[in-house]
């Protein structure tokens, strides 16, 4: 499956928030602060498996899952906004996701029905919304966002090390009990 991030979206900190919680007095790096601020939310979802923003995502299934069941891979997902599928000759099938799609409760999950992966051998695109609303993102994301943000603003440490890269150890600390174990 290949995700794709359509964007939007607000992001759970904000630029004032982070400079109040670190101390930051300038304004000059506030763009440097906002590109922190986005990798440090993209590497708590990617920690904990959710998404903290609420935005679109693209989804390209080539072929049919075991027992028909497509586990998500960016969740809660909150709704599927456009379902369509690739016939044998190529052309787009569009189908309506309120007739063909269904959703599991926990947002996890979508089946979708046999007329769908029939007439799409050629592959699927679904386009879902997933992700919290901003001001439901928990505080220990929240918190481990500010603390990597502020981290690597200060390290400020180039590309080349590796280790700059990854989530400060007092972040995954915090992220800990909001990791969600799949079985």
């Amino acid at each position: 499956m290949v995700v794709i991030d359509l964007g939007g979206g607000v992001a759970p900190v904000g630029v004032a928030e982070l400079k109040a919680w670190a101390r930051i007095s300038r304004d000059d790096e506030d763009e440097l602060l906002k590109l922190l601020i986005a990798a440090a939310s993209a590497a708590t979802e990617a920690a904990i498996g959710t998404v903290l923003a609420r935005r679109q995502f693209r989804l390209i299934v080539e072929e049919r899952p075991r027992g028909g069941r497509i586990g998500l891979p960016k969740t809660p997902v909150v709704s599927v906004d456009a379902l369509s599928g690739f016939g044998f000759d190529g052309d787009e099938i569009v189908f309506d996701p309120a007739d063909h799609a269904t959703l599991s409760r926990d947002g996890l999950s979508l089946v979708l029905s046999d007329r769908v992966w029939f007439a799409s051998p050629n592959g699927i695109d679904i386009t879902i919304t997933a992700g919290l609303a901003a001001k439901d993102a928990p505080a220990a994301a929240r918190h481990a966002i500010m603390v990597a943000g502020a981290n690597w603003f200060e390290a400020r440490t180039g590309a080349e090390d590796s280790a700059a890269l990854a989530l400060p150890r007092e972040a995954l600390g915090l992220l800990r009990s909001l990791r969600r174990v799949r079985i």
